[in-house]
């Protein structure tokens, strides 16, 4: 069962937090890297992430104000790399805590399928388009 504050959050989270709550231990992320998926993801697995065209996962530690009532919002602009290649269709996306490899704490289902390709020169998050909380809202902009 999912905890009752955040929907689409991995086991690793859910024992991380339950952790800090009934133990007392700490529990704190180094840095916050979003990344992309050919489909949405589950509680504990994930599907195939984008590895080719440029692609590396979007660092997003400062994109983050206060929670407003049971939501966060990015405050600025998440950008990834502009893509050298065909980076397909992405539709999921997974909150890590490195830049490659790392723990996954967070996942979800872009608002829309996006088809990525070479010729695009800018792939992010605009601001206030990806949303975390009760229900998580995020929509990818391709120029």
């Amino acid at each position: 069962e999912k905890l009752p504050m955040i929907d689409n959050t991995t086991v690793y989270y859910e024992n991380q937090y339950i952790n800090a709550v009934t133990r007392n231990t700490s529990f704190a992320v180094s840095g916050v890297w979003i990344g992309l998926f050919d489909k949405g993801q589950t509680d504990t697995t994930t599907t195939t992430e984008v590895v080719s065209g440029n692609y590396a996962r979007a660092f997003a530690s400062n994109a983050w104000p206060t929670m407003t009532g049971q939501t966060v919002s990015n405050n600025s602009v998440i950008s990834f790399p502009d893509p050298s290649a065909s980076w397909g269709t992405v539709k999921g996306w997974a909150i890590f805590d490195s830049a490659v490899g790392g723990n996954r704490y967070l996942y979800g289902t872009l608002k829309y399928g996006v088809t990525i390709s070479g010729s695009h020169s800018g792939v992010y998050f605009d601001v206030n388009d990806f949303q975390i909380g009760r229900t998580n809202i995020a929509e990818l902009t391709v120029i």
